[in-house]
């Protein structure tokens, strides 16, 4: 526990005591003051995942400052900084939540692809979708066969206001930076299927 906390320590100065990195980096505050949240109350309880908490939060920062300001990078990466954002994510909901992801692929995912463009898709999931209390499901799929990528993601409707100003924000900054990186390249659908909120971006990662 000791040297937990000495971890714990370090990520805190580390990133607090120096705010240009967090806007080098263009790292979301709030991702950082949530896991930091839960990083605290795992060291706090004494739980014995904490430190693979650790591990997959320092992943997750070197992904950001390493990728952030590339062009493109291998699709491979970014799927393995999305499995574990999604396992980091899985210490704060409830234990009677299943958040459920698969990986499908071929040599497609030696292609590249824009970093962190998938990233806000998946925190919606997260954000509006997955319950801190209650039982449910989602489900988070990746498919890079044949120079396609496939996203597709489906959680129950708890939180995801009509209102475009309020829950469309990263949404639709999503969509301009697709419009720029892929144009006529990607199809995108937002909203409610069958009684749930889902999301399926389509993007042609051939030249």
């Amino acid at each position: 526990k000791e040297s937990t906390n000495r971890a714990f320590f370090f990520v805190f100065v580390y990133f607090f005591q120096i705010p240009q990195r967090l806007y080098k980096a263009q790292i979301n505050p709030h991702f950082l003051f949530n896991n930091l949240n839960t990083l605290y109350a795992m060291v706090v309880t004494g739980s014995p995942k904490t430190e693979d908490a650790f591990i997959q939060f320092i992943n997750l920062m070197k992904y950001m400052y390493a990728n952030n300001t590339k062009d493109k990078i291998p699709l491979h990466i970014e799927v393995e900084y999305i499995r574990q954002y999604i396992e980091l994510q899985k210490y704060r909901i409830a234990e009677n939540f299943d958040v459920h992801f698969s990986y499908v692929h071929d040599e497609t995912e030696q292609m590249n692809i824009a970093p962190m463009i998938l990233i806000t898709f998946v925190e919606n999931v997260f954000k509006h979708g997955v319950s801190s209390h209650k039982k449910g499901e989602a489900y988070i799929t990746i498919r890079a066969e044949k120079g396609e990528l496939l996203l597709a993601t489906n959680n129950p409707l708890l939180n995801h206001p009509d209102s475009k100003a309020s829950k469309g924000i990263g949404i639709e900054n999503c969509k301009k930076r697709l419009d720029l990186l892929y144009p006529n390249k990607y199809s995108l659908f937002t909203g409610e299927r069958n009684g749930k909120y889902a999301v399926t971006l389509s993007i042609n990662l051939r030249q």
